[in-house]
């Protein structure tokens, strides 16, 4: 099997929110903004349509936490598993930047993860659809995958 990288999740990125975006137009414009099940049908579609394993909400942290999502679990090489936290914003967009942030802070705390994980890749999928969100997410260096002007995706790789 070829070797997992961030492109693989970058490219599965981009065809999710291609396919869905529809969906996820209604889910702002009825829900007043995207909900914790944007996460769910990420996970499923990257099961379904990759090679790769993909694990939801498990223990990497030395505290109750789960991770969002570990890419490629059972890789021998630590640098070929992948962990992720899923930002999406509210549904009235507030705290956004804070949820952020405390994401990519929980990732930096390598204290906080367990060995297994410790020299994972880490990354933040951020799923927003205010102007200004999106802005703050180009602030801190995230690239933006997806934007049709309504629904937008961005990723950080964390150092």
């Amino acid at each position: 099997m070829m070797m997992f990288t961030m492109d693989h999740i970058a490219k599965a990125l981009i065809d999710w929110c291609d396919s869905i975006s529809p969906k996820l137009k209604e889910y702002v414009i009825h829900n007043n903004g995207l909900g914790e099940e944007v996460k769910r049908e990420f996970f499923e579609f990257f099961k379904l349509h990759s090679s790769h394993l993909v694990l939801s909400e498990q223990p990497v942290y030395e505290s109750k936490d789960n991770v969002d999502l570990v890419f490629n679990p059972m890789a021998e090489n630590p640098k070929e598993k992948v962990i992720a936290e899923f930002n999406i914003e509210s549904k009235d967009g507030t705290n956004f930047e804070r949820s952020v942030l405390d994401d990519i802070n929980k990732l930096s705390m390598i204290a906080n993860i367990k060995d297994d994980y410790k020299n994972a890749i880490k990354c933040v999928i951020s799923l927003y659809y205010n102007i200004s969100n999106r802005n703050q997410l180009h602030d801190k260096d995230f690239i933006e995958l997806y934007n049709d002007l309504e629904i937008g995706c961005a990723l950080k790789r964390l150092k």
